[in-house]
């Protein structure tokens, strides 16, 4: 029998109606957070507070617009705490939280990390009252020794993407690697997108300027988008292509979500500014691509380092659970 989001649901609230102290909720950056519905509707209607901390804002809090009006606030720098609702807000605004809370979930699943677990661990601990319940959503367990809750779910049913490793000495300033040239024909050839994403904004244009000369050997829609910069048109320029290639250190930009066809490749990936938590991010946003079609992922580095190696166990761990726990249909791989 085939698990799937029911199952984590009902798990959750479980544990939540048994006063468990502490839940790890491990998946993949992105996935829904409804997960925790009826965990909290169970708070609700039995007059046990909540607070739910995620980065994210007002308007992109996927959970609002399952509740009622009246259920919940989203506190802001003026705004109350109000212990009969849900209460929900970003990290720094739980800082400064008065309020003890029955339940208390820290959801870092929505947004590009930079919280590090004894950072998440002591703001869940301040908040929580002494007989409620933690519950950490991430891409790992936060906590040790306690119970862990795996959803490795897409809306497939299949594995969730691995990233590929492809290391070269090619200073990749100045000239593209023949496999990822190699690598980026192929894509154009199958009539996908490309995003390949760089760590700094210096390192877009380098990229970009080479690049720019392969035009007629690879496709005329080549573009870059500089993070610090307003103007999109050519993230909309892009968007409109077919094949089109796309060079960014931007990567909260929401634009994933309306690609069907797309690989990624992340240039420098050895390069200090990435992490783990934000490789696995970049990771994770093409599982959001709507594409029944096997989309792929590549690092290219000079160097598999210990945080590329970590990103690619988080990602092989996941697929190994929803192997052992039965998420995955082998029929549809």
């Amino acid at each position: 029998m085939i698990k799937g989001k029911e199952y984590v649901i009902k798990e959750v609230l479980k544990y939540v109606k048994n006063n468990t102290d502490i839940i790890n909720v491990i998946s993949y950056f992105y996935n829904t957070a409804t997960i925790f519905l009826d965990a909290i509707n169970y708070c609700i209607n039995n007059n046990k507070s909540v607070l739910y901390i995620v980065n994210e804002e007002k308007e992109n809090i996927e959970l609002i617009s399952y509740l009622e009006n009246n259920d919940y606030v989203y506190l802001d720098e003026k705004t109350d705490e109000d212990s009969c609702k849900v209460n929900f807000c970003d990290y720094n605004r739980a800082l400064y939280l008065d309020e003890k809370y029955d339940l208390v979930i820290f959801d870092e699943l929505g947004y590009m990390p930079f919280q590090s677990k004894k950072n998440i661990k002591n703001i869940l601990s301040k908040a929580v009252k002494s007989r409620g319940t933690i519950i950490a959503y991430s891409i790992e367990p936060i906590f040790d020794r306690a119970i862990s809750i795996h959803f490795p779910l897409n809306k497939y049913n299949t594995p969730l993407i691995e990233p590929r490793v492809i290391t070269t000495k090619i200073d990749m300033e100045e000239d593209l690697p023949l496999v990822a040239y190699e690598y980026i024909s192929w894509t154009i050839a199958t009539e996908k997108k490309t995003i390949i994403y760089v760590p700094s904004n210096d390192k877009v244009i380098s990229v970009y300027l080479y690049m720019d000369k392969l035009r007629e050997k690879l496709t005329k829609d080549i573009f870059y988008f500089i993070k610090e910069k307003k103007d999109k048109t050519s993230i909309k320029a892009f968007l409109k292509s077919k094949t089109g290639i796309l060079i960014t250190d931007d990567y909260d930009e929401f634009h994933n979500e309306k690609l069907a066809d797309i690989n990624i490749m992340v240039f420098f990936a050895d390069d200090n500014k990435f992490n783990y938590k934000n490789l696995v991010y970049l990771v994770s946003k093409i599982e959001r691509a709507k594409s029944v079609m096997r989309k792929e992922i590549i690092f290219i580095c000079k160097d598999e380092n210990e945080d590329i190696e970590k990103a690619k166990s988080i990602m092989r761990n996941l697929n190994k659970k929803g192997w052992e726990e039965g998420f995955i249909r082998l029929q549809n791989i």
